[in-house]
């Protein structure tokens, strides 16, 4: 809810509250070249099934997802990623039904997972 561009209404901070015993680790997975921005967000004591977030899309964000971190608090390790060609992952990737037509597949879509799953050493 944004009364202009710059300026939200609501924060992510005011629809979950401060999250102090959630740490946040940034990174990147390499898939086909093309770098996949994740962020993973844990307690010390994490120690149940970890949720992945999944954005929609074509060239969404996982900042729409983001209240999902706060399952993180109850014990549940958090991952969201941004998809290649959206957001902090490779970008530079132009209309991807050009340059890399495979993005727009579930095949790719799955490979992506894989490959983020396997980096993080999910089982």
């Amino acid at each position: 809810f944004f009364g202009s561009m710059a300026e939200p209404l609501v924060t992510l901070a005011d629809l979950i509250g401060e999250l102090p015993d959630v740490r946040c680790e940034q990174g990147t997975v390499s898939v086909r070249g093309l770098e996949v921005a994740y962020w993973s967000f844990a307690t010390a004591g994490a120690h149940k099934a970890p949720v992945v977030g999944i954005h929609g899309g074509p060239a969404f964000t996982h900042n729409y997802i983001l209240p999902l971190k706060l399952l993180a608090s109850y014990g549940f390790p958090v991952v969201l990623y941004d998809q290649a060609g959206c957001g902090a992952s490779t970008n530079g990737v132009g209309d991807p039904s050009d340059s890399h037509p495979h993005l727009l597949t579930i095949e790719y879509c799955v490979e992506e997972l894989r490959a983020l799953i396997l980096h993080l050493g999910f089982q």
